[in-house]
């Protein structure tokens, strides 16, 4: 008996390629978010011939239908990739339908071989090493997530009191002797509200009863030292988002000046995170009813 196969008439080859791959990361608790994000991606010299990235079983959105690429999504070679197709500039906006994140913008460039990571916006410094996602910053009306921490503040700039719209700040644990420090990134928004959310560092010195006088502290009692740096673009123009390329890039320099808006205006340059309450950016004692507002001045310049 002949059990040999017949052979087969191939009458079409479908072949479809994503130009571009994105996956998002909570900057905070570094959970991948795919949910309620809206990704719009357009050639970045013609804003109206813009796309919809949808997303995989995976959770990453990717990316079809881009002008001019329509030749390349459907190569049939076995190695579309050899040679290299030519590339060509697109800008990415991402916008949160829940509120939790502030809306972002970058450029990509595609088509782009795997995902589009932060090493390909050119930051590569730890400790923000994001792996294979683009981070996203949490906007004020975020929750916080349990174990969390929330540092905020209200940021103008010095001089002109306009907000620093989209200013990037980070808080480092201070005094860690062993380990890698905890930190935290965040983003202001628009109208220059700061929030920065950290994981709590481990407790010291703590006492699970009520201590007398001194010693051991309560939970509730601990305070964990952050300095604090913030840097901003100073962009008279109040973008509707976020610049990713222009923000992630001012992390290799030096942080601008930060003071509390008295006369003279105190240095700030740190803040101490507290257990299960936020803490607001200046702190004020009691009686003490000047705004709550933080100045910025470009870094070299005089407070």
């Amino acid at each position: 008996m002949d059990l040999s196969l017949p052979p087969y008439l191939k009458l079409e080859r479908l072949t479809r390629i994503a130009p571009l791959g994105l996956r998002f990361r909570d900057v905070a608790t570094r959970a991948m978010i795919g949910d309620g994000l809206g990704v719009e991606v357009y050639p970045e010299a013609a804003p109206r011939q813009r796309v919809t990235a949808q997303t995989n079983h995976s959770g990453v959105f990717v990316v079809h239908h881009l002008p001019g690429l329509s030749g390349f999504e459907q190569d049939e070679r076995d190695d579309p990739w050899d040679p290299a197709p030519l590339e060509q500039r697109v800008v990415v906006e991402v916008t949160d339908a829940y509120s939790r994140y502030l809306p972002i913008r970058f450029v990509a460039m595609v088509p782009h071989r795997g995902l589009w990571t932060l090493a390909d916006l050119g930051l590569r410094s730890p400790p923000w090493d994001w792996g294979d996602a683009i981070p996203l910053f949490p906007a004020p009306g975020r929750g916080v997530p349990p174990g969390f921490g929330v540092i905020r503040a209200q940021i103008r700039r010095a001089g002109s009191g306009a907000p620093s719209a989209w200013a990037l700040a980070e808080v480092i644990e201070r005094g860690r002797r062993r380990g890698r420090p905890v930190a935290g990134l965040g983003m202001a928004d628009q109208e220059g509200r700061l929030t920065i959310m950290a994981p709590y560092p481990a407790p010291g010195n703590l006492s699970l009863d009520s201590p007398p006088g001194g010693g051991p502290q309560l939970l509730t009692d601990q305070r964990w030292p952050f300095s604090l740096k913030v840097w901003d673009t100073f962009d008279p123009t109040s973008a509707d988002r976020a610049d990713l390329d222009r923000l992630l890039s001012l992390l290799d320099r030096v942080s601008d000046g930060l003071t509390d808006g008295g006369s003279p205006g105190n240095p700030v340059d740190g803040a101490d995170l507290l257990f299960d309450r936020e803490v607001i950016l200046p702190e004020r004692s009691a009686g003490d009813f000047r705004p709550r507002e933080l100045y910025l001045t470009p870094a070299g310049s005089p407070p």
